[in-house]
């Protein structure tokens, strides 16, 4: 039922993005992306980065032990990031049920992003999970204050690969900068 609920939004979501946007400036762009697109699109995306790449995602799964999982490389695409000087900011979610009723959907998510975060740590970029008191259901990059990435696309082999995904790329300043303030207000209630 929630993913049912989840693509109905994004549907609307994309559905909005076909239109006028207003603020957006005539150098501004808004491409959908869907499953196919996701990880291309994010890939190249990420390995253009200059000078920052601000991440929030519920899920960033690695370790899956299925061949190929794309999420191996967008993660790596981080650490490369940070290796030739990019700032790299991300913020996972604890996956921390929100009452006991949740607990069996809770265990098929818990510690997910634990790998992730270890690797991340261990290779000297700035990562921290979300306040325990939050559930972070989001998926948003911001690359060199431009570029956004949002949808439903998480990063697991899944997401990326079995599920269907809506995401849009953003480029636009204007829509950056209320990203990166919403990932800014993340990390000021997350823990380390």
């Amino acid at each position: 039922m929630k993913f049912l609920i989840r693509s109905i939004v994004y549907v609307n979501i994309l559905s909005f993005l076909c239109f006028d946007i207003p603020g957006l400036a005539a150098e501004d762009s808004v491409m959908a992306l869907d499953t196919e697109d996701y990880f291309p699109q994010v890939h190249k995306t990420l390995l253009e980065a200059k000078e920052s790449i601000y991440i929030v995602m519920h899920i960033m799964e690695i370790g899956s032990g299925k061949k190929n999982d794309p999420t191996e490389q967008l993660v790596q695409d981080l650490i490369d990031a940070h290796q030739r000087g990019v700032k790299v900011k991300v913020i996972l979610d604890k996956n921390l049920p929100e009452v006991e009723e949740e607990l069996a959907e809770f265990e098929k998510v818990k510690n997910k992003n634990d790998k992730s975060y270890a690797l991340l740590k261990n290779e000297g970029l700035n990562v921290s999970f979300d306040s325990p008191e939050t559930v972070t259901m989001s998926s948003l990059i911001v690359i060199d204050d431009y570029i956004s990435v949002l949808g439903s696309a998480f990063w697991c082999y899944a997401s990326l690969v079995e599920n269907i995904e809506a995401s849009v790329l953003i480029r636009s300043k204007r829509i950056a900068k209320g990203n990166l303030e919403l990932i800014l207000k993340v990390e000021s209630q997350s823990k380390n």
